[in-house]
């Protein structure tokens, strides 16, 4: 799963682009309909059947934003799931590490721009702060625990390894490792989505 912020400071012309496998897929539109078309077949095109969901969110999808404004895009696939049922267990527990972030700033996202930050679980429980319902608050702390458990730490053994114990990630993930991280990320994903719905009523979301 991925996030991401089209950068937009010249009006609505806009540029993205990503490594894929072998090729490069780059995606520069003058118009946003144009753009954001144009934007969602390369997607398909990167992902292939790994695509599960594109999600358009921030002021862009309130219906808010200003021709200067950024475009949040939210994606969802099974990267992690695909390197798993192969084995790749290290490659399997990165992406979801990565997935897990990648959750915890979708929400953030949902009350703000994303900042720089190494603490996204202090981000997540200070969003409690806002005029949100029981039930939302639980899911963010909820949300917080599995982002504090998969963190900086995780991030640093599923990309570098264990420096200390001279140890590369291949090393250190093996199946039942993998598969916890796996659902940790499917846990972190739900609530994401969970918030993304239940916040519908003000914030207006567009799927393709």
């Amino acid at each position: 799963m991925i996030i991401f912020q089209l950068k937009n400071e010249k009006g609505d012309f806009l540029t993205w682009s990503r490594n894929c496998g072998n090729k490069f897929i780059k995606v520069k539109m003058n118009g946003k309909q144009s753009f954001i078309n144009h934007l969602v077949e390369a997607l398909k095109d990167c992902f292939k059947d790994n695509l599960l969901e594109i999600i358009l969110f921030g002021s862009k999808a309130r219906g808010e934003g200003k021709s200067f404004s950024d475009w949040g895009i939210f994606i969802i696939g099974e990267d992690g799931l695909f390197e798993f049922e192969h084995g790749r267990w290290s490659k399997a527990a990165l992406s979801a590490q990565l997935s897990v972030e990648k959750s915890a700033k979708a929400v953030i996202s949902l009350f703000g721009p994303l900042t720089k930050t190494n603490d996204l679980a202090g981000t997540l429980l200070e969003l409690r702060l806002n005029p949100i319902p029981v039930e939302q608050s639980r899911w963010i702390e909820k949300l917080a625990e599995l982002t504090e458990k998969f963190g900086v730490k995780e991030h640093v053994l599923t990309s570098y390894g264990d420096e200390v114990a001279l140890k590369t990630p291949h090393q250190i993930y093996d199946r039942s490792k993998a598969k916890r991280a796996i659902e940790m990320a499917q846990n972190a994903l739900k609530i994401a989505t969970q918030m993304i719905e239940k916040i519908s009523s003000t914030l207006t979301t567009s799927s393709y």
